[in-house]
Formats: structure tokens, C-alpha cells, sequence
């Protein structure tokens, strides 16, 4: 496979360096497109630039079609090296048919004609054969699972599978997964060659859900077991379907319990049962902290603490704010009556925060400050979460579609705690992740907020 991306790319490569305006026999003639981003005024060479594209566009074309349409060649060996030395001519002439300037962006469209003579000296019988049997190879798994104590911190899945035809109309490939089905996978463009790349990247905060967890760990479970391709023969017109088993594997995880996987792009057949079954194992987990976090509906915030005690007892105060959004991605937001939102303290118990409305989000805070004795008692709350691993409240509210009360959670991600005693700063934790402080941390601040709250 990298021996055929290579040499599409060093024919593509010889083209772009050398485009040789040249007349002489007939050639084949191609349609291209390119398009460039005019920086800084400079149409020139965003001309260039589009051109570049358009060449681009125009031998990928021309190189699909022959290898499609050749059945002999000479039977010479292809070197990278030969190509080079002989790339001028590949691209024998082109007009332009089409140019424009929108919006910042120069466009091009051109009709050029490419040597099949250069095309022959390029390719060889084996290279051509290979790219018929080889439509599709590397099939390859990217994942990781990383999590923070008992939370899910997180999740990126990817599945990518080459293709090595360039004339296979992309819009006709669908891939049959062993739990989701036929699905239509993103193409991404890699020079002369396609990528199918299906892959997530899931942050908690963002309440995505995974889409092929469950896929993934049914491959590393079954190591041949084969993912389908289906697609449009170029060369008949006729729908195909192809099998693939999985080659290569990338897998990190760190799990709170201290399990640690790393297995780098690594041959599937040299990959263990027990790292395979670890790995598995680990996307498990992830997936039920996942679906743990999915409950937060997006509910999910900072706490910023400050506080002050003096000797003579007269002068304690405290500072107090804790906010959150439930965000219209997370939730319909919509049929929360805001109003009704309360807050239940572990040991204050239910609470009337403050709420803001708007588009996309409904913004709850928490504001407590003065001197008021009664206030302090909101101190034994924090204390009381600072021995977990993530500082959790319970929310409800009425919703107005389902005419019921609804309960959720919200957890505040982010923290800031400055306490002063005498003048002096006993703790200060500034902007860090809740479960990022040191558990020993932790405990002195809860046990210190539990003394003072009494």
C-alpha cells in the first residue's frame, strides 16, 4: 500500500513541479478545479495556488482512468526516482474555461491534456494489478479511553480504511459495521488516495454520545472479524462489496483503578489476547462512564470559594458563587420552567438559586456572602463533597411538556478555593479541574471547612 501512495504521489508531485506546456501527439483531455484563499491581496498567487489544485484535480483523473483502461504495459520496474527524471510532459497542455473571484476566493476550472506515453513509461503491469486487487487496504483502529478516578474524562474512536482506487466514485461507498449496520463513512482526501476516516473525539462536557464504542470493541473481540465495503465499480458501473479484517491497532487508555494500556500502530497479529481483551475492556468501561455522563445532560460548571477567618471571631466572611449552564445541545431547554429550578445541598438541602435565561443556555448560580452565621453552613456542603471525586449536585425543575417534576445532576468541572486564617492563605487551589486536586488536598480543605462551619 505506502508502495502504490508513493508512486501515485511521485507522479502527482511531477506534474505540479514541471508543467510543461508542450504540443505534439494527440493526448486525452481532463476537466480540473482548483481554488485558493486570496491572503493579503495577493491574486497572483492565489492564481498559483488554484492552478496548482486544478493540475491536481486533472492528472488525478487522468492516472485513475489508465490504470483502469490499460491492460498491457511494458514490464519494466517502477522506481520513484525514474519518475522524477522523466516528469516533465506529463501535463502537455491546458485552457482555462472558467475563472472567478468570490468572497475572498479565486476559483479556476481548466481542461488539460495529459500524455498517455508518460503514463506508460510511469506504470507497470504490477501496479495495475495491484491497485485491482487492492481497492481498498490498512484497515486500522485508533482509540483511546481515559479517565479520571470513577469519571469519564475522555473517549476518541477512529476507524480508517485506505482506498486505493482514485476513480471510485466516493459518494457510492457505504461500510457495514458488525453492530451498526450499512452506514455512510467520511472520506477524507490524501493526495492521489482516499481515506475512509470515521472517527469521534468525545469530551463529557460536551454530552456527545458514542457512535462506535460498540463496533470497536466487537473487532478487538474478534480480531477477523471482517468490515464490508460497499461500492461502484468504476470499470463496470456494477455495486461490488468487499471484505476487510482489521491490520493495525492503536490503543491507549488510563483507567482510574491504575490499568494502563499502550499498544502503537501495531500489526493486528502481533497484538496479544490479553491486550486485546484489556483494550476491550477499557472502551467497556468508558462506555458505561459515558452513558454515567450522559444523566449530567450537559450540566456542568465552576465553584469559586473564598473565605476569611480572624481570631477574634467578629470579622468571618465568606464568598461563595457556583454556576452552571444546561445548554440547549444537552436538553430542551424549553420546556424547563427556570423558575422551578432548585438546588439540593447535601446538608442545607433544597436551595432557590439564581437563573438567567437565554437562547441556547439556562445560566444557575449559587451566590452566598456576609457575615451571617447561617451562611457558614453552606461550608459543610463543600466539605462534604470535597472526599469525592466530583463535586455533584442534584437539580429539579418543572417540565412544562411533560407537565412532571424532573431530577438531574450537574457537576462542577472547575474550581477555585482561596482561604485565608489570620491573614495568612492555608489553601489556595486557582482555576484547576476538581478531580485533578490531590486527594490528601481535598480532605484537609473538607475537614477545615467542617471545623469552621459548626
Amino acid at each position: 500500500m505506502k508502495r502504490t501512495v508513493s508512486v501515485l504521489m511521485a507522479v502527482l508531485a511531477s506534474a505540479l513541479l514541471f508543467p510543461v506546456l508542450s504540443r505534439g501527439e494527440d493526448a486525452p483531455k481532463y476537466k480540473g478545479r482548483g481554488e485558493a484563499l486570496i491572503v493579503n491581496n495577493d491574486l497572483p498567487k492565489a492564481k498559483s495556488d488554484a492552478l496548482t489544485e486544478a493540475f491536481k484535480n486533472t492528472l488525478q483523473k487522468a492516472v485513475g482512468v489508465y490504470i483502469k483502461a490499460k491492460s498491457k504495459v511494458e514490464n519494466f520496474e517502477l522506481t520513484y526516482n525514474k519518475i522524477l527524471s522523466e516528469s516533465e510532459g506529463f501535463v502537455k497542455n491546458y485552457k482555462i474555461l472558467k475563472e472567478k473571484t468570490e468572497d475572498g476566493v479565486y476559483s479556476v476550472e481548466i481542461e488539460a491534456e495529459v500524455s498517455s506515453e508518460k503514463l506508460d513509461d510511469a506504470f507497470s503491469q504490477r501496479l495495475s494489478k495491484f491497485v485491482e486487487k487492492n481497492l481498498f487496504s490498512t484497515f486500522t483502529i485508533i482509540a483511546s479511553a481515559m479517565t479520571s478516578g470513577n469519571r469519564f474524562y475522555n473517549l476518541t474512536n477512529t476507524i480508517m480504511i485506505m482506498i486505493n482506487d482514485p476513480t471510485i466514485d466516493i459518494d457510492s461507498i457505504q461500510m457495514k459495521l458488525p453492530r451498526k449496520g450499512w452506514i455512510k463513512p467520511r472520506i477524507t482526501k490524501s493526495g492521489l488516495a482516499n481515506l475512509i476516516m470515521m472517527g469521534e473525539t468525545i469530551d463529557p462536557r460536551n454530552m456527545a454520545s458514542s457512535q462506535y464504542i460498540d463496533d470497536i470493541v466487537y473487532f478487538l473481540e474478534h480480531r477477523a472479524a471482517p468490515v464490508e465495503i460497499k461500492f461502484k465499480n468504476p470499470g463496470n458501473g456494477k455495486e461490488e462489496i468487499r471484505s476487510l479484517t482489521l491490520e493495525k491497532l492503536t490503543m491507549t487508555a488510563s483507567l482510574g483503578g491504575g490499568t494502563s494500556i499502550s499498544i502503537l500502530n501495531k500489526e493486528i497479529r502481533d497484538v496479544t489476547d490479553r491486550e486485546l481483551a484489556d483494550s476491550a475492556a477499557a472502551l467497556k468501561k468508558a462506555n458505561v462512564l459515558l452513558e454515567y455522563e450522559k444523566k449530567l445532560i450537559g450540566m456542568s460548571g465552576t465553584m469559586v470559594l473564598t473565605l476569611g477567618t480572624y481570631r477574634d471571631g467578629a470579622n468571618n466572611y465568606i464568598e461563595l458563587s457556583m454556576s452552571f449552564s444546561i445548554p440547549s445541545t444537552g436538553i430542551d431547554i424549553s420546556s424547563i420552567d427556570a423558575k422551578s429550578i432548585e438546588l439540593r445541598m447535601p446538608v442545607t438541602g433544597w436551595t432557590k438559586p439564581e437563573v438567567r435565561e437565554s437562547e441556547y443556555s439556562i445560566d444557575v448560580a449559587l451566590n452566598v456572602s456576609g457575615k451571617d452565621p447561617r451562611k457558614m453552613k453552606q461550608l459543610a456542603d463543600i466539605a462534604y463533597q470535597m472526599g469525592k471525586d466530583a463535586f455533584e449536585l442534584e437539580v429539579r425543575y418543572w417540565d412544562k411538556k411533560k407537565n412532571t417534576t424532573e431530577k438531574k445532576l450537574a457537576v462542577f468541572s472547575f474550581m477555585s478555593i482561596g482561604i485565608s486564617e489570620e491573614g495568612n492563605r492555608i489553601f489556595d487551589v486557582q482555576g484547576k479541574a476538581f478531580d485533578r486536586i490531590e486527594p490528601a488536598q481535598r480532605k484537609a480543605i473538607g475537614s477545615y471547612l467542617k471545623k469552621i462551619s459548626k
